[in-house]
């Protein structure tokens, strides 16, 4: 009896754990970013999860069950107030020549923007990438069956969009992100945030909507690191697979215009702690992709209390190699050194390198299988 309430805890503490690991796979907090999409309402609601997660611990050490999934909520889900989108503040000083246009923006979406696989949501020219988490290896058998199912509700959806400019020419306005779910007419997706649900399919559990709030959170640790008008580099914290442990790490999003025939690419790669890129991956946009996560468990007496959740490839489809004398630019402790024309100009002459490799991307899906 004891053991099977001991067990039960476990499953609820998977829930706070998985709110704040899997809705941006494993994002973690870095300090001094923009704090963005959160009301005072939501942060005592993370804060009441970060609370939750500890003191779980601490009855399961006493074996007591005792989680309340309740106090995690908070008053407001029920009103459906839209927010304007929040602009991400720059962590540098960005580049703007003079008589250009401005440099780009990083903000998040409103809730309620719809969109599909082909077709970015109204007011943006380009869906860039849509991943959906999927639970593919290490300790699944430690999950509830609705963690799998939770696992693919809530996405990441980056967007951007590339304007025409007075000259003539084209440039990068701004790069979006948000997360978003099912639509209810099961035509695509919509932005949805802890407050605003309206037109996703179907209820919102509890867990899920502990889910959401904590994603939302993750969210707002992206970061733009620098911009000119045709150039956006976003950093956004994760965690990663390495040598069969979850290491924290940043994923840098390079988003690249062509002025003269407004033709965008968009190229990723992990910002390693201890060496510069060989290698950039090249998304073919609009991307559709299942973001695959290993699980590690963390156990108590052999019931698991913990989970971590880390990424174990990164997307992209086509690899470029990055010469030497270019990768010295992109290293560790350099990118935030360096102007911000000179790193659209390092990832312009990478862009042009010749391709490393061809690989394959897992095949998106809506629902993933244990």
């Amino acid at each position: 009896m004891v053991y099977d309430s001991m067990k039960q805890a476990g499953r609820d503490a998977e829930s706070a754990r998985v709110a704040k690991n899997l809705a941006l796979s494993d994002c973690v907090d870095r300090d001094g970013h923009a704090d963005v999409e959160m009301q005072p309402r939501e942060r005592v609601a993370v804060n009441s999860l970060e609370n939750a997660t500890s003191s779980s611990k601490y009855w399961l050490r006493n074996g007591m069950v005792g989680l309340a999934a309740a106090a995690l909520l908070y008053a407001g889900y029920g009103r459906s107030i839209s927010q304007p989108s929040r602009v991400v503040e720059t962590r540098r000083p960005v580049f703007s020549g003079p008589g250009s246009a401005p440099p780009a923006r990083l903000v998040h979406l409103e809730a309620g923007a719809r969109f599909d696989d082909r077709r970015p949501p109204e007011g943006w020219s380009r869906l860039v990438l849509k991943s959906t988490p999927r639970l593919t290896s290490g300790d699944l058998d430690t999950l509830s069956e609705e963690a799998f199912k939770t696992a693919g509700r809530v996405r990441l959806a980056i967007v951007a969009d590339v304007v025409p400019t007075d000259s003539g020419r084209y440039a990068l306005d701004r790069v979006g992100v948000g997360l978003s779910a099912p639509a209810d007419d099961d035509k695509g997706d919509v932005i949805v945030t802890p407050r605003v649900v309206d037109g996703s399919k179907g209820p919102w559990s509890t867990k899920q909507r502990i889910i959401l709030t904590a994603g939302s959170f993750e969210l707002s640790h992206a970061a733009l690191v620098a911009a000119t008008p045709t150039f956006a580099l976003v950093r956004m914290p994760t965690k990663y697979l390495l040598a069969g442990e979850h290491k924290k790490a940043s994923l840098l999003y390079a988003f690249l215009v062509d002025a003269a025939s407004g033709r965008l690419r968009t190229f990723v790669w992990r910002d390693a702690a201890d060496q510069a890129p060989r290698v950039l991956n090249e998304l073919e946009t609009p991307a559709t992709v299942d973001g695959v996560l290993d699980v590690k468990a963390g156990k108590l007496a052999g019931i698991p209390i913990t989970w971590s959740f880390a990424m174990t490839t990164t997307p992209g489809e086509t690899e470029h190699a990055v010469a030497p004398e270019l990768a010295e630019r992109l290293a560790p402790g350099r990118i935030e050194a360096t102007a911000p024309d000179e790193l659209e100009s390092t990832i312009t002459a990478v862009s042009a390198a010749p391709v490393k490799a061809r690989r394959e991307q897992p095949a998106s899906s809506e629902t993933p299988a244990p």
